[in-house]
């Protein structure tokens, strides 16, 4: 079809086909002994083993041929915003397609993503459940019922990955969170900052948002994503009035999130980083196991 519209309209045949861009990975420049095999084999990622005599690099095309329709690995063009260092793309190209594999899993086709849907009175909403100690599943399913995939998948050694955001072939947002740390706090701020990339940095330039703790955040889209993730559990205005901004006392803590009807842990959370003090409140932090939730095992492995 193509070659016939090229010959017939003499529309040049790279305008029709279109070029990937200049940073986007070919297949031909994989260094396919870099992804980490062993790990991934012990996690039951691969659907075939070593011992059946397949390579390293035969057990990987095939386990990326698994995210793309055509079975080629489309994801290893894909270019990852966030990833500080090269030695950890390969480990999270790895990551990012398992969880897009399992998001397939958890897909239905009845709940499509309309874009426009993930308003801010939506975020707002969703802050909300974090109140609840079955907040983070109800969040999962309300994101469900908007066509929004998310997936917890723990991240691979030697990497500080948070979390991911990205768009399947066919649109669909998937969110991907570690839970390298098991805070409340940490959970919610993580989703709410992901949410955040579907609802305004996703697109066709850009297909996938990758958060590492490591990172300068120099990118304006990253300093966007935490602001207005922060703005959606506490508007600025009320934080810079508040007896908790300015006391940092428990009970001030509590007057506030009972005020907003979220979860203490996030406001105590927010004063921790922006004071730099880990040490004080972390009686707020400690108070639910965000892993036992999602029944993660001790050694991060999903038991759902």
């Amino acid at each position: 079809m193509i070659r016939t519209i090229h010959e017939r309209l003499m529309i040049p045949a790279e305008i029709l086909i279109g070029h990937p861009k200049q940073e986007e990975k070919d297949a031909s420049d994989i260094d396919w002994t870099k992804f980490p095999v062993r790990e991934m084999q012990k996690r039951g990622w691969f659907d075939m083993d070593l011992a059946e005599g397949k390579s390293g690099e035969q057990l990987i095309r095939s386990f990326f041929a698994r995210t793309s329709a055509n079975r080629s690995p489309v994801l290893l063009r894909k270019t990852l915003n966030g990833v500080s260092k090269e030695e950890n793309h390969y480990a999270i190209y790895a990551w990012i397609a398992r969880v897009m594999i399992r998001a397939r899993e958890l897909k239905n086709s009845d709940s499509r993503y309309i874009q426009g849907s993930i308003t801010d009175e939506f975020l707002k909403q969703l802050a909300k459940l974090s109140r609840s100690d079955d907040g983070p599943l109800l969040a999962r399913e309300f994101l469900a019922m908007k066509g929004v995939i998310l997936v917890i998948e723990p991240h691979l050694p030697k990497t500080k990955l948070d979390g991911a955001a990205m768009l399947d072939q066919d649109g669909t947002p998937i969110i991907g969170l570690t839970l390298r740390y098991d805070r409340i706090d940490y959970f919610w701020f993580t989703l709410m900052h992901e949410l955040v990339h579907v609802q305004r940095h996703l697109g066709r330039q850009s297909t996938a948002f990758v958060d590492e703790d490591d990172l300068s955040h120099e990118d304006e889209r990253e300093l966007e994503a935490n602001i207005l993730a922060a703005e959606a559990f506490i508007p600025r205005q009320i934080w810079k009035s508040s007896e908790a901004y300015r006391t940092k006392r428990s009970e001030a803590v509590v007057k506030l999130a009972n005020a907003l009807m979220i979860h203490p842990a996030i406001v105590a959370g927010r004063i921790q980083r922006e004071s730099g003090k880990y040490n004080i409140l972390k009686e707020f932090a400690s108070s639910q196991s965000i892993k036992s939730v999602f029944n993660l095992s001790a050694a991060g492995e999903s038991n759902e």
